[in-house]
């Protein structure tokens, strides 16, 4: 069991190892726990609620995507603030990474899909 945020939680999703997990929330937060002792790692903040979170580019990074129209990425080793993806006109509530690819798929309340090429934001 891992607790910490103060929030409902929205999104999980497991590391292709399985040795983290990240979970978004509305605490306006997604929080990265290690598995094995439940550790948290690193907390990703927004300016509203996360409803969906990825893991991306081999486990490297972390993405979120939040009622406040935004994709964040993130280094998933340090917590550092790589990147905005900005686009959408309503809350992104899911998205998902290409497994062997560069690409991000975000769906929105705007009845929109997204398609991120990550090279290039």
């Amino acid at each position: 069991t891992k607790t910490g945020h103060d929030g409902p939680i929205w999104s999980v999703r497991l590391s292709s190892d399985g040795r983290r997990v990240v979970s978004g929330s509305t605490d306006n937060t997604a929080r990265i726990y290690h598995t094995g002792t439940g550790e948290e790692k690193l907390v990703l903040s927004h300016n509203d609620s996360v409803w969906s979170v990825a893991w991306c580019n081999h486990d490297k990074e972390v993405c979120t995507a939040s009622r406040d129209r935004l994709v964040r990425v993130f280094d998933a080793s340090d917590g550092e603030h790589v990147r905005t993806l900005s686009g959408h006109t309503a809350d992104i509530r899911s998205m998902m990474w290409t497994e062997h690819g560069n690409m991000l798929a975000s769906g929105s309340t705007d009845k929109t899909i997204r398609i991120w090429k990550m090279e290039d934001g």
